[in-house]
């Protein structure tokens, strides 16, 4: 999924804001046009779901391929 560029080694850790961080994430779906956000946070890949549609259709229709992640 698209997601902001990040910087080495730290990724997104300061592109995120210390409080109402889900409208940063609402601007970011907007701005890639996208229900889903990566972020990489210190060599860890994070996935933000932006709409219910998005968690439905991860969590009851492909449920199987992701449970062991």
């Amino acid at each position: 999924p698209p997601g902001p560029r990040g910087i080495p080694l730290l990724g997104n850790f300061l592109d995120i804001p210390n409080a109402r961080e889900w409208l940063k994430y609402e601007e970011w779906g907007r701005k890639y046009d996208s229900d889903l956000i990566h972020l990489r946070i210190m060599g860890i890949h994070i996935i933000v779901l932006n709409s219910t549609k998005a968690a439905q259709d991860l969590f009851e229709k492909r449920s199987s391929n992701y449970s062991d992640k």
